[in-house]
């Protein structure tokens, strides 16, 4: 991206979240009354909850790093994830309007593992939890490489372990993490002054946290609606929904049938031959459920033949895109509508730079007779979840054991770590394709 960074750009559309500190529960909007705080996330912010199997995954990953003892944080009913730049997988953990933490795929390790932060430190620190050192020095600094006769007392990992170090000073002004380094001496990788801070009393539930966010949550319905009628009406051509089998295609087809009824809105989904199986069976549910009519553009076996001629994709090299997406979905289309139509996407500016950068209506250079566009695109993940969990929509099983985002299960674009969430699920795929 030429100009602005990747990050600058996402930092300039980073998404807002609102904590209540009475009820100890996010808000999508800021509330009008009542004790709150913004809670800081690495841009773009598109935090969603933690849900399914996945919480019982990241609680293990955080319990591994505090064994033998307990974590010191509450295991809420609600926790949220962000997604944040590392070299793989990664997420900021947020609890109780803090983040407590990472969690993150090692690639050298090729293991998941948790680094905590802030609030979440300073407790274990002052009540012995975890791998810790508290140090004689009058404040600590990022860089600074902390020499064992610094040390006062301390829990450190075994040599042979690489785990981060929590780290304190005696005066408890500063806080940081750490990792160990030759004899014994501890390298600071991240430091802080310390805060006030607490955990919070309450633990809502999902459906408190959707209530105490439906007013919100409604406002974003209506503009999405008025929004739609204004394309129907502007441009008067045929209305389609590219249904993905993910949350946002499902949010984005239950807005159109509000905005124009069942019978005006077709569903169009891309199997691509590359589609888990439940994706797929989902993609055809959801059109019968709605009662909407609904096309398959099939691509068949293009990927396996296409593979013999030109070898396996690679994130800068993604032939498969043409001949199992762009292609396929150009001849339905041109079958389908010929005189043109509107295509609604499940596509919102969170998800990444060149989305935060795209305009909200547009025309694919693929399929010029199509206009794109998507009533969401201002819609964070959570938006998405409390809205589903508010309208009761029927959501694609996957994400409940830890996908964020649903697509072609060898997609070269995937991260390792979520290549290893999916394996958990699909292992059969992953060992033909190894």
């Amino acid at each position: 991206m030429t100009g602005r960074s990747k990050f600058e750009v996402l930092k300039t559309h980073s998404a807002r979240l609102w904590w209540s500190l009475e009820n100890n529960s996010p808000f999508i909007s800021k509330p009008s009354s009542g004790m709150f705080t913004e809670v800081r996330l690495t841009p773009p912010g598109d935090a969603r909850p933690l849900v399914g199997y996945y919480y019982k995954f990241v609680w293990e990953i955080i319990e591994g790093y505090f064994y033998p003892s307990k974590p010191p944080l509450p295991k809420r009913k609600t926790i949220l994830l962000n997604k944040v730049p590392y070299p793989d997988y990664a997420e900021e953990v947020i609890l109780d309007g803090q983040v407590v933490g990472h969690i993150f795929y090692d690639l050298k390790q090729r293991r998941f593992r948790f680094k905590p932060l802030y609030f979440l430190v300073e407790e274990s620190v002052k009540n012995r939890h975890g791998y810790y050192a508290v140090v004689d020095l009058p404040r600590l600094s990022r860089g600074f490489t902390i020499k064992e006769d610094s040390i006062l007392s301390s829990n450190l990992p075994a040599s042979d372990r690489d785990e981060y170090i929590m780290l304190g000073t005696a005066n408890g002004r500063y806080y940081g993490i750490g990792v160990r380094v030759r004899s014994n001496r501890i390298y600071t990788l991240k430091s802080w002054l310390a805060k006030p801070s607490s955990w919070l009393d309450k633990d809502p539930s999902m459906l408190e946290v959707v209530k105490f966010n439906e007013a919100a949550l409604r406002e974003k319905e209506e503009e999405a609606i008025r929004f739609i009628r204004s394309l129907k009406e502007k441009y008067n051509l045929p209305v389609f929904v590219s249904l993905s089998g993910g949350k946002d295609s499902l949010v984005t087809l239950h807005l159109a049938i509000k905005a124009l009824g069942q019978e005006n809105v077709t569903a169009i989904f891309n199997n691509t031959g590359l589609e888990f199986d439940e994706t797929v069976e989902f993609a055809r549910k959801v059109a019968e459920h709605y009662g909407v009519d609904y096309i398959e553009a099939d691509a068949g076996d293009n990927f396996w033949r296409g593979l013999e001629i030109m070898g396996p994709p690679a994130r800068d090299y993604r032939w498969c895109c043409k001949v199992t997406k762009f292609s396929v979905l150009a001849r339905t289309l041109k079958s389908a509508f010929p005189g043109g139509a509107i295509s609604l996407v499940g596509q919102r500016k969170y998800e990444s730079s060149a989305r935060a950068m795209s305009p909200r209506i547009w025309r694919n250079e693929w399929l010029p007779s199509i206009i794109a566009a998507s009533p969401i695109q201002d819609w964070t993940a959570l938006d998405i979840w409390l809205y589903i969990f508010l309208e009761k929509l029927p959501v694609n099983k996957l994400y409940y054991v830890g996908f964020d985002r649903l697509g072609c299960w060898l997609c070269p674009a995937t991260e390792l770590g979520e290549i290893e969430i999916a394996k958990k699920a699909k292992p059969e795929l992953y060992r033909k394709w190894e």
